[in-house]
C-alpha cells in the first residue's frame, strides 16, 4: 500500500484509492490478509474492521500482539483507543458504510436473541460489505476517535514500511523510541560478546577455539562467569553445533581418561551431524542444513547459538557472493528468534611477527561487515602454552582488550573440564614472534624471487602468499630497486 509519509493512515482513509484497491485485491480472501501480518500493522483499527469485520479484525489484533516489536504499531494504538474510548456498539456503528446506514440501522434495531445472556461483540459483528459499495463512499467516522488517532500518528511519527523492500526506513526519533523499548544488551563473555550480537571468534588451528567456545557456552548455560571475565546475563539455553569433534573426542576433553565425566548444565545442548540422515530429493545440502538448524532452535527453545565452525555452513566465504547471503541468513535467525550467535572461523596463513587484525579473518571483508563483534585467539611466542585474546571489532562498548592490553590465558583441565584460565593482561607486541636476521633475509629473498617469477602479482597478493604484510613487501622491493 502506497501512502504519503507525511500523512497518517487515518488522514487518507476517505480518499486513498490505493487503499480501496488493496481492499479489492484481498476481498473474499481473508487468509491472504491474515498471512500478511507485518504488511498491515500500520493500518488503523477501523480500516481493518471495514475490510474484515469485527471478529476477524480482533483476531488480527491478537496475532499482532504476539509479536513484541509490533505492540507499539499504529494498529495496536488505534485499537487501544477504540477499546478505551468507545463501547463496542458505538464503534460498530462507526464502521458501517454510509450506503448501508439505513438498512444496517434497521437490522441493529431489531431484537437479537441472545438466549438470556448479555449482548456481546459477537452478536453485533458487521458483515463484510462488497467493494462496489465501498468505492467512492466514505464510512461514517467517530470524529473524537479520529482526532485522537491523528494525534497518536503525529506523536509517534508513523511511517509506512514497504515489506517488499530491502530497507526499513523510519524517522530517527522513531528508531530511538523503538530501541528504547528493547532491553539493554548484557555481557555474555566480558566485552567480547553481548546479548543479541552476531559475534565471530577466529584463530589458527590448534589454538583452542572450540575449547573456549564450549567454555563460554557452559558459562552462559549456568549463568556464571568464567573466572577473570565479566558476565551480566541470566542463565540461558545454549545450542552448540559441533562440526569438528566426534562424540568420543568430546568425551575425552570433558572427562578424566574417559571416566569421571564433567556434568554439564541442563541448559547446554550439543548437536553433531546425523550421518544416517538422507538428503531430501531435490534439495541442496546447504538449504537442508539451514532448515535443520532452524528446526532445532525452535524445538529446544534456545536463546544462544554457537556454530563450530563457519566453513561447514558455507565452504567458500572468501567471495562476497557466498559470504553475504550466509551472514544475512544468520542475522535473520538472530532477529526472528531473539538469538545471540557465536560463530567460529579460521584464519589463513598469517605473519606471526605482526599483530592480529581484521585482515587475518578468512573472508574478512564480508564477514566483518555483517557481524557485530569479532575477537581472536593468538599464540604467545614468549611463553609456551600461553594464549591471548584480542578484540578486533566491537560496537556495544569501548575496546578493552586491544594491542596494548590483551587477555593472557592458559589452557588447563580442572575437574574433568578443559578450558581457558585467565593469567594476566599484557601487550600483544611482547608475545609476537621475533624474526631473526636469518629469517629476515630468507623472507626478503622469497619476496624478490616471487616478484621476478610472477611480475603481475600485486604487493597484497605477494604478501598473502608469503604470510607477511604489504608494507614489508613494498620496502623489500624498493630496497632492491624492483
Amino acid at each position: 500500500m502506497s501512502m504519503n509519509h507525511n500523512e497518517s493512515p487515518l488522514n487518507n482513509h476517505h480518499k486513498d484509492n490505493l487503499f480501496l484497491s488493496e481492499l479489492k485485491a484481498i476481498q473474499g480472501d481473508n487468509n491472504k490478509f491474515i498471512a500478511t501480518e507485518k504488511g498491515h500493522i500500520q493500518w488503523s483499527f477501523f480500516q481493518l474492521v471495514q475490510c474484515l469485520g469485527y471478529h476477524d479484525a480482533i483476531a488480527k489484533v491478537e496475532n499482532v500482539l504476539k509479536v513484541q516489536e509490533w505492540k507499539d504499531s499504529f494498529l495496536i494504538k488505534s485499537y487501544m483507543l477504540a477499546l478505551n474510548g468507545l463501547d463496542s456498539g458505538s464503534f460498530q456503528g462507526d464502521m458501517d458504510l454510509s450506503k448501508k446506514n439505513e438498512s444496517n440501522t434497521q437490522e441493529e434495531s431489531q431484537p437479537i436473541d441472545t438466549g438470556g445472556r448479555t449482548k456481546t461483540n459477537e452478536d453485533i459483528s458487521p458483515p463484510l460489505d462488497s467493494l462496489e459499495n465501498v468505492e467512492g463512499t466514505a464510512p461514517k467516522v467517530n470524529h473524537v476517535l479520529a482526532d485522537e488517532l491523528n494525534k497518536e500518528s503525529a506523536q509517534f511519527e508513523t511511517e509506512w514500511i514497504d515489506t517488499d523492500s530491502l530497507f526499513k526506513v523510519q524517522n530517527g526519533n522513531k528508531w530511538l523510541k523503538d530501541a528504547s523499548l528493547r532491553p539493554i544488551p548484557k555481557m555474555l563473555f566480558d566485552s567480547f560478546w553481548y546479548e543479541g550480537e552476531v559475534c565471530i571468534l577466529f584463530a589458527d588451528t590448534n589454538l583452542g577455539k572450540s575449547i573456549l567456545a564450549v567454555q563460554i557456552g557452559e558459562s552462559i548455560a549456568k549463568g556464571k562467569p568464567i573466572k577473570g571475565f565479566r558476565f551480566e546475563a541470566q542463565a540461558q539455553k545454549v545450542l552448540y553445533f559441533d562440526f569438528e569433534l566426534s562424540d568420543k573426542q568430546f568425551e575425552g576433553r570433558y572427562s578424566e581418561d574417559y571416566t569421571r565425566h564433567y556434568q554439564f548444565s541442563p541448559n547446554f545442548f550439543r548437536a553433531e551431524m546425523n550421518t544416517d540422515a538422507d538428503l531430501p530429493e531435490g534439495k541442496k545440502f546447504e538449504d537442508y542444513l539451514n532448515e535443520s538448524l532452524e528446526k532445532e532452535i525452535i524445538k529446544h527453545g534456545v536463546k544462544v547459538l554457537i556454530i563450530d565452525n563457519l566453513t561447514y555452513l558455507k565452504a567458500d566465504t572468501e567471495k562476497a557472493k557466498h559470504a553475504s547471503p550466509l551472514m544475512m541468513y544468520l542475522k535473520k535467525l538472530k532477529q526472528n528468534y531473539g538469538l545471540s550467535l557465536l560463530i567460529l572461523a579460521h584464519t589463513p596463513k598469517r605473519d606471526l611477527h605482526r599483530p592480529i587484525t581484521e585482515n587475518d579473518l578468512q573472508g574478512s571483508k564480508m564477514l566483518s561487515n555483517f557481524c557485530d563483534s569479532i575477537f581472536a585467539i593468538g599464540k604467545s611466542h614468549k611463553e609456551n602454552g600461553l594464549r591471548y585474546l584480542k578484540q578486533i571489532k566491537i560496537r556495544s562498548s569501548e575496546c578493552m582488550y586491544h594491542i596494548g592490553n590483551v587477555a593472557l590465558c592458559l589452557i588447563k583441565k580442572e575437574y574433568s573440564f578443559l578450558g581457558f584460565e585467565f593469567y594476566d593482561c599484557g601487550s600483544e607486541t611482547a608475545h609476537l614472534k621475533q624474526r631473526s636476521d636469518k629469517e629476515t633475509a630468507a623472507l626478503e629473498n622469497d619476496i624478490i624471487t616471487l616478484k621476478q617469477e610472477q611480475p603481475e602479482l600485486s604487493l597484497q597478493e605477494i604478501a598473502k602468499q608469503l604470510g607477511t604484510y604489504k608494507m614489508k613487501v613494498s620496502r623489500t622491493l624498493k630496497k632492491h630497486n624492483l
